[in-house]
């Protein structure tokens, strides 16, 4: 009975740890079309706690000097047409609620279209983003990796 006490113990301890963990930090994003590593975002907080997302490096060395040719001419709260896609930000104005960061918004430089997320983390090393407009369950979901 003790032994099994402990492993309880010790099953908690480890699930909680890693609900505990933060979403701050850099994540691979993939691509929507065939899945292959894109670009690394990081996630940061300003002082306010609130989450924002930028991208910091191109993963396929042939998405390096990519533009966003769909974003408006005027600034958005993302970025502006033919912007480089490396130092953009594509993510804004989360804040936690639970296990997860709410209310913010997506930017996808590729369609040109800003949607409303969400963020979990769901394992140590996977973050879920949830993206949808209007209900949260016409959207879209993608998973990004912890590279750092």
């Amino acid at each position: 009975m003790k032994a099994f006490g402990i492993l309880l113990m010790l099953y908690v301890g480890a699930y909680q740890a890693t609900i505990a963990q933060d979403v701050m930090g850099v994540w691979q994003m993939n691509s929507p079309d065939n899945g292959q590593p894109l670009y690394a975002v990081k996630l940061y907080k300003n002082k306010s706690g609130t989450i924002f997302g930028r991208v910091i490096k191109a993963l396929d060395p042939a998405h390096k000097d990519d533009v966003c040719e769909k974003c408006p001419e005027k600034f958005n709260g993302f970025g502006v047409k033919n912007q480089k896609i490396v130092g953009m930000l594509i993510m804004r104005d989360l804040k936690k609620e639970g296990q997860r960061y709410t209310g913010g918004r997506l930017y996808s430089p590729k369609r040109g279209m800003k949607i409303r997320c969400y963020i979990q983390l769901v394992e140590s090393n996977k973050l879920k983003i949830r993206g949808f407009m209007g209900s949260r369950y016409l959207g879209r979901t993608m998973y990004w990796t912890r590279i750092e």
